[in-house]
């Protein structure tokens, strides 16, 4: 079976993450604040500007439970880092919502929403934080050992896991609290 790939080029951003609806409509998000969304199966892309934007922080993962959408700015030392951003058009419109409470210095790489209240957020650090009211308030989580948070997903609201630094594999079964799970070297 050969499979290919159409290209389409899109200016100005460097993508990161995709999420698509369905077969025709898409949003994906980027360097640079870049965030572009598709109706027409991805043949074409709009940019969609975020709002209250003086510098443009990266996003390297966007998460959506139905229309309503997140994404959260890397950080750094910038004001607007680790702002979260929420769609409730499925990208057409976005707000500026929150901030992540990281430490200084703490950037993010990931959210994911199980649900509309309640989501997970990770960087570096081995940091993991958890909002139950759709980002607008977030609490740190624990989480064992020291390494990014790279991606999380879940199959419910209580089970999920999340990948990170140095191959480290975690997972929840009670929606927040993590245990490490051991890699079988000898596959």
């Amino acid at each position: 079976v050969r499979i290919s790939f159409d290209s389409v080029c899109v200016n100005n951003g460097f993508p990161r993450h995709v999420f698509l609806k369905d077969a025709n409509t898409g949003v994906i998000c980027g360097d640079a604040s870049f965030i572009v969304r598709s109706t027409d199966g991805g043949v074409s892309w709009v940019q969609i500007p975020l709002p209250l934007l003086t510098s443009a922080p990266n996003l390297y993962r966007i998460s959506f439970a139905g229309n309503t959408g997140w994404t959260i700015g890397e950080g750094g030392e910038s004001g607007l880092g680790r702002m979260v951003f929420r769609t409730t058009d499925f990208g057409i419109t976005w707000d500026s919502i929150a901030r992540v409470p990281y430490p200084s210095g703490q950037l993010n790489y990931s959210v994911c929403f199980t649900n509309m209240l309640t989501g997970f957020a990770g960087g570096t650090s081995g940091i993991i934080f958890k909002s139950t009211n759709g980002g607008l308030n977030w609490l740190q989580q624990y989480s064992p050992n020291i390494g990014f948070r790279n991606d999380f997903w879940f199959s419910n609201d209580s089970t999920g896991w999340c990948t990170g630094g140095g191959g480290q594999i975690f997972r929840t079964v009670n929606g927040g609290t993590y245990v490490n799970i051991s890699i079988n070297q000898n596959i």
